[in-house]
């Protein structure tokens, strides 16, 4: 029927009925022993050996392919200095992400009024709280050097292989240099 609870179908039963109370618990069906599986296994991984902060961090750049970029807004003067948030592609290019930008995108002219910026990138598969996410801030540099131009179009187009625009003349190579901070959340209670 349209009325029913959708947490009741999903096995999720109210706890403290007929309070105001609004907590759940899953019921998800699983029998004694398979509870003790799940209890084994959580304890196994309690007991793992994890990757350090900096190299989930340094993965999760490497395999990222696209981000949030947050600028200091310039190009809106209504939005003028407040935090501009743009989808970008990027690439890794020892260990710092490059990107290409028009000079018709919003956040490349805020990047010529203010080079500061931060990028998340999320893990893939990225669904909700409890997955890996990497929020870098510093500032973004325009490529200049001929040659550092071919190398990050190089990086660029092995990660964006269909990336025809990189040739247009109103796009430029940049790259998130002068870091000040790296901020991982590996999921709940992973911080670092």
């Amino acid at each position: 029927s349209g009325t029913e609870d959708p947490g009741r179908r999903a096995g999720i039963k109210p706890m403290g009925a007929g309070t105001s109370e609004r907590t759940h618990e899953v019921n998800p069906g699983r029998g004694e022993d398979e509870d003790e599986e799940v209890e084994a296994f959580r304890e196994h991984q309690s007991k793992a050996k994890r990757i350090s902060f900096a190299e989930e961090a340094k993965t999760l750049v490497a395999l990222g392919t696209h981000g949030v970029l947050s600028t200091v807004c310039s190009a809106v003067p209504s939005a003028e200095g407040f935090p501009h948030g743009s989808v970008v592609g990027f690439a890794a290019s020892e260990g710092l992400p490059i990107f290409a930008f028009s000079t018709l995108a919003t956040h490349t002219t805020d990047l010529e009024g203010d080079a500061r910026c931060s990028l998340t990138i999320a893990s893939d598969g990225f669904k909700g709280m409890a997955d890996a996410r990497v929020t870098l801030t510093g500032r973004a540099r325009k490529v200049e050097e001929e040659g550092e131009i071919a190398q990050a179009k190089e990086a660029y187009r092995s990660i964006h292989p269909d990336a025809f625009w990189l040739d247009f003349g109103d796009f430029g190579m940049y790259t998130l240099s002068e870091l000040v901070n790296v901020r991982l959340i590996g999921g709940f209670g992973r911080i670092g």
